[in-house]
């Protein structure tokens, strides 16, 4: 058998990685395009029918977005503790920051597994990504560097005013919370910071057609 291979032994992790690769939508097929397995090769981890080497819970780990110790975690038996996650879209609100978020393939985008605790209700919504803010355009409410949870909108009526919100422009990407006058037809972002030198944003609806609302920021936190 040649260096690298699965060799026989236990495999504990087949149905920890099933239950992912479900939990991100990934089909056995999809999955072995991004470790390098055939689909039966996949079948067979997963049913525990072919033993795993530590180089092969590597490749799963890394094209599921994920850790070999946190797959390790998830196969402890159910009387141990067991924290709940779900995946999520990861992105840094930078200049690399994806030109449309709804066009990605699970094979150049990361992901981030966050317990389930972190977004309550929100726990496992598919339409919700994280961001890293690289900015203090909203530092009075969230610092920088924190990650955020947002959630895509399909229109700028899903808004209330006062909602944080990630956007882009012509000037690239933004973060600030949302504001609309009906009687001006003024839409505005307005920074909460402790740099005055952060300008609010004000545009007539006329001026929107080249703004894109990413979505709405539900939570923050500093450390994952």
């Amino acid at each position: 058998m040649k260096k690298g291979s699965d060799k026989m032994g236990e495999n504990t992790l087949g149905p920890i990685i099933k239950e992912i690769r479900k939990e991100k939508n990934l089909t056995q097929t999809e999955l072995g395009k991004l470790t390098g397995y055939s689909q039966n090769t996949v079948s067979n981890h997963e049913n525990q029918k072919r033993a795993l080497s530590e180089k092969g819970i590597s490749k799963y780990a890394a094209a599921l977005g994920t850790t070999p110790q946190e797959l390790f975690m998830r196969s402890q038996p159910n009387n141990q503790p067991h924290i709940s996650v779900s995946y999520y879209t990861y992105y840094d609100l930078s200049d690399n920051y994806p030109k449309d978020v709804d066009h990605l393939t699970q094979s150049n985008v990361r992901h981030i597994a966050l317990s389930s605790d972190f977004l309550g209700k929100y726990a496992g919504d598919k339409n919700i990504f994280i961001n890293r803010v690289n900015s203090e355009t909203m530092n009075k409410i969230i610092p920088k560097k924190s990650f955020i949870a947002v959630k895509k909108i399909k229109n700028w009526h899903e808004l209330a005013n006062g909602d944080i919100i990630i956007f882009q422009n012509d000037n690239g990407f933004g973060i600030r919370n949302y504001y609309y006058d009906s009687k001006t037809q003024i839409i505005s972002f307005r920074p909460n910071s402790f740099n005055n030198l952060i300008d609010e944003l004000n545009y007539r609806i006329k001026q929107t057609q080249n703004i894109k609302i990413l979505g709405k920021v539900l939570t923050y936190t500093v450390n994952l």
